[in-house]
């Protein structure tokens, strides 16, 4: 339900509210997207398809790594951007040397590319708050993440924490507020499936002290 949230959202809005430019063909060339949590992909290979990075990179867990391969390779004659998969521990004390070195480089282009974070559903678990919040922590200091997108449907007494937590540590701001009056649309190619008004979205960057 997030995926169906987040998605269309980011067709209309990334430029907006995340500091892309997605009406100019070359923003996608200094773009990299990670997603967190991916799970089967969903959020991460619909921004693929529409061009919204140079590369997108899926993490998960280990044991999801495979899911989340073929999954890609299955949806690869609808992408244009270079999608990875790369297991991502939130309970590890460091990331792996992967994020910390080639797939957070873009050999192609000297610019240094701009890194977004997305998370849909990643807000469930509360032994996984802490993990994740100190796992977003690292993307954004050792990887110099630009800004994250968070959508999230509350199902746990526990969110409450994570939330007041998670604005100690970033600048939080809620985006649902940011497009009041503005119908949110149908799910791409999928009429008979509707958006749902539950799930929130946030925007996360790095505090400035």
């Amino acid at each position: 339900d997030a995926t169906l949230a987040m998605v269309p959202f980011l067709a209309r809005r990334f430029a907006r509210e995340l500091g892309g430019r997605i009406d100019d063909d070359s923003h996608h060339d200094t773009t990299i997207l990670l997603e967190l949590g991916a799970g089967v992909g969903g959020v991460g290979l619909a921004c693929a398809a529409m061009r919204l990075a140079t590369r997108v990179i899926l993490t998960d867990r280990a044991d999801v790594v495979p899911l989340l391969r073929l999954n890609a390779a299955l949806n690869n004659d609808h992408v244009t951007a270079d999608v990875r998969c790369t297991a991502l521990d939130w309970t590890a004390p460091t990331l792996p040397d992967e994020l910390a070195g080639p797939m957070l480089r873009l050999e192609e282009n000297e610019e240094r590319p701009r890194l977004v974070l997305l998370l849909a559903d990643v807000v469930y678990d509360p032994d996984l708050h802490r993990p994740l919040l100190d796992t977003l922590g690292r993307l954004f200091s050792d990887c110099d993440a630009a800004v994250a997108l968070l959508a999230h449907r509350h199902r746990n007494p526990h969110d409450a924490d994570f939330f007041a937590a998670l604005e100690r540590r970033f600048r939080v701001d809620r985006l649902d507020d940011a497009v009041e009056g503005e119908a949110r649309p149908e799910a791409p190619d999928a009429d008979d499936v509707a958006v749902p008004r539950d799930v929130l979205l946030f925007r996360l960057r790095r505090r400035v002290v």
